[in-house]
């Protein structure tokens, strides 16, 4: 059920290394590259979870605020 599904593990905790590394400013040149790709992938997951989820608010004749 992709509206309840977030980030696969892997890829959660890869990107939150990442983001980590870059806020203590220790990211190299092809980590800040892979952290690119992967924000890239995570807008997509998220932008599909998101339609989903409208799709389905559609469906039962509701907000998605409720």
């Amino acid at each position: 059920d992709v509206n309840n599904q977030g980030l696969p593990p892997d890829l959660q905790n890869r990107y939150d290394e990442l983001i980590q590394k870059r806020k203590m400013e220790t990211l190299t040149p092809e980590q800040y590259r892979e952290l690119l790709g992967l924000s890239d992938q995570v807008e997509t997951i998220e932008a599909k979870r998101v339609e989903a989820m409208a799709e389905l608010a559609r469906l039962r004749q509701i907000s998605l605020s409720t």
